[in-house]
């Protein structure tokens, strides 16, 4: 009975190996979706991507403005504001523009993507959805000063001398005590519950000092400021 179980088990395994093997699949290989790419824009409104193993141009595009914040990348898809009040949607692959609106105003901080939500800080904080369409506007009332962070389902960005965070929704959760003579320039980043910066002081020669605070996440108290 065990002779004729084991045979049974190698004709069964010789069965599934020699299906494996007889021919190839004819479906075509994925395409591929990403590279890696480095991407510059010029004062001249052209927005370029190089490969970034051997520099070759991949591909270039001509903007309404020119970009002078940072870009981001999210789900293939470079996103583009210009000085002109564009937002672009681009392919990274082609560079095909796949949208672009105008929002009629005018950034240069970085952007910052997010859960299919794309935000800009300018006059105001701005959330768009991946088609383009404006979702809500806060308004800190001041223009914002820092770029935005997202962590636990919060956004936080300097906006002149305070910290301000806010939920998805666009609303205010708490803004920190203001920092003395200076505004916060550097954006926020959160680490184990606390959300750290710097301020940028007026005077030429602290510029490259800047002080570092140290805000909770729920009670923005400073905790410690090296630079008082």
């Amino acid at each position: 009975m065990r002779n004729l179980l084991n045979i049974f088990v190698a004709i069964t395994l010789s069965a599934f190996f020699a299906s494996c093997g007889k021919t190839k699949s004819t479906d075509p290989p994925l395409t591929k979706d990403r590279e890696e790419a480095v991407y510059v824009s010029t004062d001249n409104n052209n927005f370029i991507s190089y490969n970034a193993i051997n520099g070759a141009k991949k591909w270039e595009v001509i903007l309404n403005g020119s970009c002078k914040g940072t870009p981001v990348l999210y789900r293939k898809r470079i996103y583009v504001h210009t000085d002109a009040n564009f937002l672009y949607s681009i392919d990274i692959l082609t560079g095909e523009i796949a949208r672009s609106t105008n929002t009629g105003f005018p950034s240069t901080l970085a952007i910052t993507a997010f859960n299919g939500r794309i935000y800009i800080a300018a006059d105001k904080l701005y959330c768009y959805d991946t088609t383009l369409s404006q979702i809500w506007a806060y308004d800190g009332a001041a223009p914002c000063t820092s770029s935005p962070q997202v962590s636990n389902d919060k956004i936080f960005l300097g906006i002149g001398d305070k910290i301000h965070c806010v939920d998805l929704s666009g609303n205010n959760v708490w803004q920190s005590p203001a920092v003395v003579a200076g505004s916060i320039k550097s954006s926020p980043r959160v680490s184990n519950g606390v959300v750290f910066t710097g301020r940028k002081i007026n005077s030429f020669m602290q510029l490259k000092h800047q002080m570092v605070l140290q805000y909770g996440v729920i009670k923005p108290v400073i905790r410690w400021n090296p630079h008082p």
